[in-house]
């Protein structure tokens, strides 16, 4: 996936088990750019609607990224994205 000039991509966990019900990491690793963890408990959540949280989260760094001086009132809300996308 590609959002905001950055490149993400999934990688399953070592234990394959979440520690928390939902956790996002991000990390500049130097070399290799911007990666890190998501995690999510699947008795909670299923791909689908981790999914759909990555698209949000990607659409509001495209928001944040177009115009890095505006203040963070004027990024869009979760609502007004998801009615974006259906």
């Amino acid at each position: 996936m590609h959002a905001g000039g950055l490149d993400f991509h999934a990688e399953p966990l070592p234990d394959g088990s979440s520690r928390w019900d939902l956790n996002f990491g991000l990390y500049d690793y130097h070399d290799e750019g911007l990666t890190g963890p998501l995690e999510y408990n699947a008795d909670l959540f299923d791909a689908a609607t981790v999914e759909r949280l990555l698209d949000l989260f990607y659409r509001l760094i495209d928001a944040a990224t177009a115009d890095p001086d505006a203040p963070i009132s004027r990024l869009p809300r979760w609502e007004e994205m998801e009615e974006e996308i259906g």
